[in-house]
């Protein structure tokens, strides 16, 4: 029998506008202190409401936590090159402890186009990220993975 896990949303849009950063930190210690398994963070390089870098909000998170599990949900591999998320991520997972889940996906809502430096006919080949990700962490980060191609 699986157990059953329970998570927060610690970081996403922000309708009103950001908040004050101290939020960021009391939201991530009363996760931990409430039992909560695990605080995640969202992500988009450009969006109609302002959010925090997906990698800055989970190393707050780190930064104030000891146990709580880490989760990116989800980042948009098309806005970024694939071996910057694996070295980013794979940092985040070593100062955590381990404690890191980095879920990604090409997004949607038209996000595979429009990025920084992602225009509509270039791709940024996704699909063999999470194999980079696991490479780049077992060498100690000093992978390098992912290439552009133009569609």
């Amino acid at each position: 029998m699986h157990k059953v896990a329970f998570g927060i949303q610690g970081s996403g849009q922000q309708v009103d506008g950001m908040p004050d950063p101290g939020r960021y930190r009391a939201l991530a210690q009363a996760a931990e202190e409430l039992g909560y398994d695990s605080i995640w963070a969202g992500d988009h390089i450009s969006y109609r409401n302002p959010l925090l870098d997906v990698v800055v909000a989970l190393s707050i998170f780190a930064a104030v936590t000891e146990r709580i599990t880490l989760g990116a949900g989800i980042v948009l591999l098309p806005l970024r090159h694939p071996s910057v998320v694996a070295k980013e991520f794979a940092s985040l997972d070593y100062v955590s402890g381990g404690r890191t889940i980095l879920g990604v996906g090409v997004g949607g809502e038209g996000s595979g186009a429009g990025g920084p430096g992602v225009g509509p006919g270039s791709v940024i080949r996704t699909a063999g990220a999470p194999r980079c990700a696991r490479a780049r962490r077992a060498r100690g980060g000093r992978a390098g993975c992912g290439r552009r191609r133009t569609a």
